[in-house]
């Protein structure tokens, strides 16, 4: 049979390589390969990539379509001779094959070799405890798939996008959200959102699910111990591979490890999961902890980040961004003058701060908050903004942030908002399931999104209905690359203040699951006013795309936190940043009148145009010592 196989002509061969892949067979295609010279010189040594282009396209979305949306400048790079047709198929493929493989694992009884660690050192010890050796493979297949998905077809979602009568009136979820019926579904679906689906049937990695839990431990199969804690923030921001899996957090939401898979050698899987202080937790063996225990156990770590008042900092411009690393000359200069006894240590300073908070401090909230505010952020806290001033491209998401930002407000939309409708609660599992569905993540799936790139096609430049009669000199042409024009829904979290401070003050309460959280939905309309140049970096090469011009924009919003009428002013700007994520700021004033109030800081969830909409932190807009914080979640809905 070898040799008659031999003597087909390439072109078959190459065929049959293309369907091997259509029906999901991968390594048959490396098994072929490996039987002899002529059949690795075709698969591996191609002069084009013609065959692998194909083999790709035979089982994922073509990628240049969204590719070409996800930065949209001017000078557009050529994405189809630069994708890597073979080595995405070959790291996707491999991502998937380990996702399914950890299913199978066995969650163990007991960790594996639990004394080969007592010669390490304790720093080594440590490592080994809290970083477990993280399949980077899984997560970057899954967030290549979502970023290269096909665009929404153009017909499905434009016709709903008029006849919204006024603000009050706004629907309070995506038009997408009328089209997850089955029937429409299947003419929506693309290769991509079908792979994608069944892929995160499986969950994540549960060596990478683990570490959302807050005082709950799940030992797996060939991993190190992983001791669960409610760390801030910061704790894996160092990691590559934190950020990466945090960022698929983000945009696709939690997802619970599934129960174990019964073991070959016994009737009944074999689990344990721990519970106590984090510290010293006793191993108990127990139920494989359910779906929505797991969920109860990523909230709690959640709040204990989004709630954390010490993350508030002008190095994070702040927002959920990446500290800015600036030479330690300019940071000392940045710091006010503050008198400091020398005799004093930072003990006795803490010890003075405690004893000028009244013992009981809750009655006594409302008089004092200064104390307390010097006890949470520190002596040596600063307010005063980094000089020089940070330019967007310094900063870089923080994804552990955001991915704790959507658990949170996801759950409190699963849990039901009073005031959705100003008079009454609202089922609001129709929201979630619009905002988790993996359509929602594609270009085009916001409402209108279509339209404005039919009428940039069609007149054939930038459409820009505002951006004529400069009325600035820095303003530029431009168009509505992020689909800021529109009727928006947008819900704000927060804890009362005493509860806040409180809950800072000792952060145990945290691990409560029973919290005073409020939200609020409220509607809010924007519409653009005009586009600034985006700065560029200073290694920036006259050849490098350009970027999108910054948008800025205006509006108002309906609804404060004590009236479901009170009318504010919005201003703001849509800008890229570093990791190619898409930036929005915004200020709300204090009703009637135009003076800040509050800010807000968020990120695009997926590519301009998705239907996810933006998730980020709001916080007083003065940025003073004593502001609170909370996470909030916008998305356009006509």
């Amino acid at each position: 049979m070898a040799p008659n196989l031999l003597n087909v002509p390439s072109e078959l061969i190459e065929n049959i390589l293309v369907s091997l892949a259509q029906f999901d067979c991968p390594l048959a295609i490396a098994a072929l390969s490996q039987t002899n010279k002529q059949f690795f010189d075709l698969v591996y040594r191609s002069p084009d990539q013609h065959l692998w282009r194909e083999i790709f396209l035979a089982t994922y979305d073509d990628p240049r379509p969204a590719l070409s949306l996800h930065s949209p400048g001017a000078n557009q790079p050529n994405h189809g001779d630069s994708f890597r047709w073979a080595h995405e198929y070959q790291t996707r493929s491999q991502g998937e094959r380990i996702n399914r493989k950890a299913r199978v694992m066995r969650i163990l009884e007991s960790p594996k070799d639990a004394d080969a660690t007592t010669n390490l050192s304790r720093s080594d010890q440590e490592a080994q405890r809290t970083i477990p050796p993280t399949p980077l493979a899984v997560v970057e297949a899954l967030l290549s798939i979502i970023l290269t998905s096909s665009p929404v077809p153009g017909s499905m979602v434009s016709s709903l996008t008029a006849g919204v009568p006024s603000l009050q009136d706004a629907p309070l979820s995506p038009s997408l959200g009328r089209f997850l019926g089955p029937e429409i579904v299947k003419n929506l679906e693309g290769l991509n959102v079908h792979r994608l689906q069944r892929s995160l049937e499986f969950g994540f990695p549960p060596e990478l699910t683990r570490i959302l839990f807050a005082n709950i431990s799940i030992d797996v199969e060939e991993c190190p111990p992983f001791t669960p804690g409610p760390t801030p923030s910061s704790y894996w921001d160092k990691y590559e591979q934190a950020q990466l899996f945090h960022k698929l957090v983000f945009l696709t939401g939690f997802r619970p490890i599934p129960k174990p898979l019964q073991d070959a050698s016994s009737s009944d899987p074999i689990v344990t999961y721990l519970t106590g202080d984090s510290d010293n937790i006793p191993s108990t063996t127990a139920i494989f902890p359910s779906a929505q225990a797991q969920f109860i156990q990523a909230r709690i770590l959640a709040r204990r980040r989004v709630y954390d008042m010490r993350y508030l900092s002008p190095k994070r411009m702040w927002g959920p961004y990446m500290p800015i690393k600036r030479p330690e000359k300019l940071e000392r200069s940045a710091r006010p003058t503050r008198i400091i006894d020398q005799s004093r240590t930072e003990d006795d300073e803490a010890d003075q701060l405690w004893e000028d908070v009244d013992e009981d401090v809750e009655e006594e909230l409302d008089d004092d908050f200064l104390s307390i505010i010097l006890l949470i952020r520190g002596p040596d806290a600063t307010v005063m903004p980094l000089n020089p001033p940070v330019q967007p491209y310094e900063l870089t998401p923080d994804y552990t942030w955001l991915a704790a930002a959507r658990i949170v407000v996801e759950a409190r939309l699963k849990d039901g908002i009073t005031g959705l409708s100003w008079d009454q609660l609202i089922p609001s599992q129709s929201i979630v399931k619009t905002l988790r569905s993996m359509h929602a993540l594609r270009v085009g799936s916001a409402p209108g999104y279509l339209n404005i790139l039919q009428e940039r096609r069609e007149k054939g430049k930038l459409a820009d209905d505002t951006g004529k009669g400069k009325s600035k000199e820095a303003d530029v042409e431009g168009w509505d690359w992020a689909g800021v024009t529109g009727i928006w829904r947008r819900c704000v979290c927060w804890l009362g203040y005493q509860t806040l401070l409180m809950n800072n003050l000792s952060p145990e309460r945290f691990l409560e699951e029973n919290m005073n959280e409020v939200s609020r939905v409220m509607p809010t309309a924007l519409r653009v006013a005009r586009y600034s140049e985006a700065p560029l970096p200073p290694n920036n090469s006259p050849t490098d795309p350009r970027l999108p011009p910054v948008i800025h924009f205006e509006g108002e919003s309906i609804g404060t936190d004590t009236s479901l009428n009170d009318l504010r002013k919005v201003t703001g700007t849509v800008g890229v940043i570093g990791d190619g994520a898409v930036r929005w700021t915004m200020e709300f004033t204090v009703p009637g009148s135009d003076e800040p109030l509050w800010s807000s800081e968020g990120i695009q969830i997926g590519p301009p145009g998705s239907a996810c909409g933006i998730l980020g932190m709001w916080t007083g807009a003065q940025h003073e010592r004593r502001d609170p914080l909370g996470p909030f979640w916008m998305w356009k809905v006509a």
